[in-house]
C-alpha cells in the first residue's frame, strides 16, 4: 500500500541558502528537511512520529541560527539545523497552522484552527502567553 505524501510547508532561510521543508507521510510521520540549495543536497532531517502526521508551517528565525515549526498534534518547536537538536516551546490540543518569529529573534507566534494567535518567549525557560489575537 502506498503512504500518501505531501509537502506542507516552505520557507527560505535569511541568506537564501537554506530551505526548510515540511513533509508529511500519512498517517504515521511527518519530517523537517533542511536543503543546500547550492548543491542540492540535505543536510539535516528532522523526523517526528508521535501524532505529529502535519507539519503545517516552518519559519526560519531571523539570524538564521533555528526554525520553528507549527504541526497538527499541537505542538511549536525550535529546531537547529546545524545540531538536530529539537526544543518543544509549547504543546496543546489544538490543531495550529502558522508559526512566525518576530524581528528580534526572542518571540515566536503560533495561530491556531479556532483562529486565536499566541505569541511564545523563546528565549529562557518560562513561557509567556500574551499577548493573544483573536479573530472574533
Amino acid at each position: 500500500i502506498e503512504k500518501p505524501e505531501y509537502i506542507t510547508a516552505l520557507d527560505w532561510s535569511p541568506d537564501g541558502a537554506l530551505l526548510a521543508v515540511g513533509r508529511s507521510i500519512l498517517p504515521e510521520s511527518a519530517l523537517v528537511e533542511i536543503w543546500d540549495v547550492t548543491t542540492l543536497q540535505l543536510i539535516q532531517s528532522f523526523s517526528f512520529a508521535e501524532n505529529s502526521e502535519l507539519i503545517w508551517s516552518v519559519a526560519w528565525s531571523p539570524d538564521g541560527t533555528s526554525l520553528g515549526s507549527a504541526s497538527r498534534d499541537g505542538t511549536v518547536r525550535i529546531l537547529n539545523p546545524v545540531s538536530g537538536e529539537t526544543n518543544i516551546l509549547h504543546q496543546d490540543n489544538d490543531n495550529l497552522f502558522a508559526v512566525a518569529w518576530h524581528p528580534d529573534g526572542d518571540r515566536l507566534t503560533y495561530g491556531d484552527v479556532d483562529g486565536v494567535a499566541v505569541m511564545l518567549q523563546v528565549s529562557g525557560t518560562e513561557e509567556h502567553t500574551s499577548p493573544t489575537y483573536t479573530t472574533e
